[in-house]
């Protein structure tokens, strides 16, 4: 009897691991080491990218100018990421007089946005299995 409960328990929990993968995403482009990196992880494409609506936040502290964040556990789906450098460590964008970011920012896919932020679908990306990205911070 015992035997069969451990074998059931071991089914179940590599069951459920089996729905998680691992995200590794490193972070370039660092300008100055300082503050905290903000990742938004979105799994909603009208939720992107609107503060309050992410699925997952991560708060980096600075302490390089890149960052390899290890192991960011994801249920397997679509996702899109949208990251802050926040360099005075006030938990928002900051803006210029016109609106265009004095922090650094960047998305998934390393779009560079035009006009406005890019869409869900132009950041999007799957995760399956383990997967790594690079994102580059826009300044």
């Amino acid at each position: 009897m015992r035997t069969l409960i451990i074998i059931i328990s071991s089914l179940l929990f590599s069951s459920l691991l089996s729905g998680q993968t691992d995200l590794q995403l490193k972070i370039t482009n660092i300008k100055e080491i300082k503050g905290q990196i903000i990742v938004n992880i979105f799994d909603k494409a009208e939720n992107f990218p609107l503060e309050g609506k992410e699925f997952k936040t991560i708060t980096i502290p600075v302490e390089d100018y890149s960052l390899n964040v290890q192991k960011i556990h994801l249920p397997k789906g679509e996702y899109a990421i949208a990251l802050l450098h926040d360099e005075n460590s006030d938990g928002e964008c900051n803006f210029n007089w016109i609106g265009i970011p004095t922090e650094g920012y960047g998305f998934s896919q390393n779009v560079k946005p035009i006009i406005s932020a890019p869409s869900f679908d132009e950041t999007k990306f799957e995760m399956i299995d383990k997967h790594s990205m690079e994102i580059s911070l826009i300044h």
